[in-house]
C-alpha cells in the first residue's frame, strides 16, 4: 500500500499518457509497450476474479448413496495400500447423517439394549397368565435272573428222582422280564397375588424406558457431531477458495509490479515485498488445503465409511436464519425434553424399583397349582428257562405248564 501511494502520481501520469495517446491514435513509446501489456492482462485477470469471487456456489446434486458398510470391528488395516484413498464421495448433510446413523456402533449397541430390554418386559408379563405344563415319557427295561445247583436236594426224604421238586446236582435256571412304561402328566401354575411380580415389572419398565432414552441421547449427539464436521468441512472449503483467490490476486499484483520495474516505475524493494508476500499467501493455501483434507476424514470417521473412502462436501456455506430465541430461554429449551437428563431420571427410577423388588421378595405369594397324569406299565414276552427242575408230574402254571 506504501508502494501505491509513492508512485502513484507517476502511475496515473502513465495512464493518463497512454488514454490520451489511444485518443489520439499515436502509438506509445517502446519503453512503456510492456508496461501497456501488463495493464491489458491485469484488466483481464480482475475480470476473471471478479467473475470467480462473485459468482454465486452452485451445490453439486449428489446421487444416490453407493453401499458403504462399516468396517468390521476386527478388521484392522494392516499394510499402507489399504488405506489409501481410492474413492471421493460427495454428499449432502442429509445424507451424511443416514450414513453415520446406519453404521454408527454404539447407536447400533443402543438399539439391541432397547430390543433385550423388550423382551424381558414380554417375560415379566407373562406371569401374569397361567402356565400349562405338558410332562411325556416312556421307558422300556429288562431283568434277568440265573439259578445254578452247586449239590441236588436228592438226599432229602421226599425229593428223590421221583418228586416233581427234585433238583439234580449242576440244575440251572434262567428267567428273563420285559418291562415297557408311559406316564403323561398336565400341570397348572397361576400367581394369583405376588408382590414381587408387580414390583419386577416396574423394574423392567424403568429400565426399557433408560434404554429408549440412552438411544434418543445417542442418536442426538451423533447428529450434532455429524453436523458439526459437516459445516467444519463446508467452512474449510470455503476457506480454501478463499485462500485460492488470494494468491492468484497476489500473483496478479507480482507481475505488475515486476512491469513497472522494468519500465523503472517502482522500486525493487516494492517487487520484493509483492514475492513475500505472493509465498506467505501460498503457504496460507497449503495450510488451508490441510485443513478440508482433515475435515474430510473427520466426517468420514464420523460417518464410518470404509477406509479407503473420503466423504466431501456437496454443498456451499449458507446462511441460515438467526436463531429466534435469547440465551436464558436457550438454556431452559435445553433442559426441555432432554434425552440425556430422562436417562438419568429413568436410571434413577430403575434402581428404585430396583431396590422395591428386592424388598417385595420377602413378602408372602400366594400361587394356585394343579396336576395330573395316567402312567402304566407292561410286562412283554416273559422268558423261562429250566433244566433239571420241575420235571415230573405236577404242575406249576408258567413254568411247565
Amino acid at each position: 500500500m506504501g508502494m501505491a501511494r509513492r508512485h502513484l502520481p507517476i502511475a496515473i501520469t502513465a495512464l493518463l499518457w497512454a488514454s490520451a495517446g489511444a485518443r489520439a491514435q499515436t502509438p506509445p513509446p517502446p519503453a512503456l509497450k510492456p508496461l501497456m501489456r501488463s495493464f491489458a492482462a491485469y484488466a483481464r485477470d480482475v475480470d476473471r476474479l471478479d467473475q470467480l469471487w462473485l459468482e454465486p456456489g452452485r451445490a453439486q446434486q449428489p446421487g444416490p448413496l453407493p453401499q458403504l458398510p462399516a468396517p468390521a470391528a476386527s478388521a484392522l488395516p494392516q499394510q499402507p495400500g489399504e488405506v489409501t484413498i481410492e474413492q471421493r464421495l460427495r454428499v449432502n448433510l442429509e445424507q451424511a447423517l443416514s450414513l453415520a446413523v446406519q453404521n454408527d456402533p454404539e447407536l447400533q449397541q443402543q438399539i439391541a439394549g432397547v430390543k433385550e430390554q423388550e423382551g424381558w418386559l414380554r417375560s415379566v408379563r407373562g406371569r401374569l397368565y397361567p402356565v400349562f405344563g405338558l410332562d411325556l415319557g416312556a421307558s422300556y427295561s429288562q431283568l434277568a435272573t440265573a439259578n445254578w445247583a452247586w449239590q441236588g436236594n436228592g438226599a432229602i426224604p421226599a425229593y428223590g428222582p421221583t418228586s416233581p421238586f427234585y433238583v439234580p446236582t449242576g440244575g440251572w435256571s434262567r428267567a428273563q422280564t420285559n418291562v415297557g412304561s408311559g406316564f403323561g402328566q398336565l400341570r397348572l401354575d397361576y400367581e394369583l397375588l405376588s408382590f414381587e411380580r408387580s414390583a419386577a415389572l416396574a423394574e423392567v419398565n424403568a429400565q426399557l424406558d433408560q434404554s429408549r432414552q440412552a438411544y434418543g441421547n445417542r442418536l442426538r449427539q451423533l447428529q450434532l457431531d455429524v453436523s458439526e464436521a459437516y459445516y467444519r468441512l463446508q467452512l474449510a472449503d470455503q476457506l480454501r477458495r478463499i485462500r485460492q483467490v488470494v494468491v492468484e490476486n497476489d500473483t496478479i499484483i507480482l507481475d505488475q509490479v515486476q512491469a513497472m520495474k522494468t519500465v523503472g516505475l517502482v522500486p525493487r524493494v516494492d517487487r520484493l515485498r509483492a514475492q513475500a508476500r505472493l509465498q506467505q499467501e501460498r503457504f496460507r493455501l497449503q495450510q488451508a488445503e490441510a485443513l478440508r483434507l482433515s475435515a474430510q476424514r473427520r466426517l468420514s470417521n464420523l460417518v464410518n465409511v470404509p477406509f479407503a473412502v473420503t466423504i466431501e462436501s456437496a454443498q456451499g456455506v449458507m446462511l441460515q436464519p438467526p436463531w429466534p430465541l435469547d440465551l436464558e430461554q436457550t438454556i431452559v429449551r435445553g433442559f426441555k425434553d432432554n434425552p440425556q437428563l430422562q436417562a438419568l431420571q429413568a436410571a434413577r427410577k430403575a434402581l428404585l424399583r430396583q431396590a422395591d423388588r428386592s424388598a417385595a421378595q420377602l413378602l408372602p405369594r400366594i400361587g394356585l397349582f394343579a396336576t395330573g397324569g395316567y402312567q402304566a406299565e407292561q410286562i412283554t414276552s416273559p422268558v423261562i428257562d429250566l433244566n433239571g427242575c420241575c420235571k415230573g408230574p405236577a404242575l406249576i402254571p408258567g413254568l411247565n405248564g
